[in-house]
């Protein structure tokens, strides 16, 4: 008796602490918020920080495209220069969809090169509780939490 009310509170504990099953990330969650990471697991030349942006905005990407139609953007800074491209979410995988335009500051070591790098190839990106968590493999991980909307 005294296992089953331990287990019990246990399991409660667990499920109030925000313990949360990972699921698959998808655009229309993700449209319109902003993260910045808490924690970053990857090679040595990874960035201290990473902030990412989901937001809409003309498709300046294709040529002859219509000034008027809004495409999904993904805006990443990794402490050195701004970077945006146009982006999917498919089967929980983040990508680039375009060659990203960015702002042109020298900066070394070339943190910016190791974020642009993963969202050209592709991380997974899942939602678990209150986290965003990318990943490429077992050895490159990014967890981030939701940034307040600004005003």
């Amino acid at each position: 008796m005294v296992t089953k009310i331990v287990i019990g509170i246990c399991v409660a504990v667990l499920l109030s602490a925000g313990v949360a099953e990972a699921r698959p990330a998808t655009s229309a969650e993700l449209d319109g918020t902003s993260w910045a990471s808490t924690a970053i697991r990857g090679s040595k030349a990874k960035p201290k920080k990473v902030e990412l942006s989901f937001t809409e905005g003309q498709d300046v990407w294709q040529e002859g495209s219509d000034p008027g139609t809004k495409v999904p953007i993904l805006g990443a800074y990794a402490g050195c220069n701004f970077m945006s491209a146009t982006y999917e979410v498919t089967t929980g995988i983040l990508r680039w969809t375009s060659p990203a335009i960015s702002t042109l500051i020298g900066c070394m070591p070339d943190r910016d090169g190791w974020i642009a790098r993963h969202l050209n190839k592709g991380m997974k990106a899942e939602i678990k509780g209150k986290w965003l968590v990318l990943s490429r493999g077992t050895a490159v991980r990014i967890w981030l939490l939701q940034m307040p909307a600004p005003g």
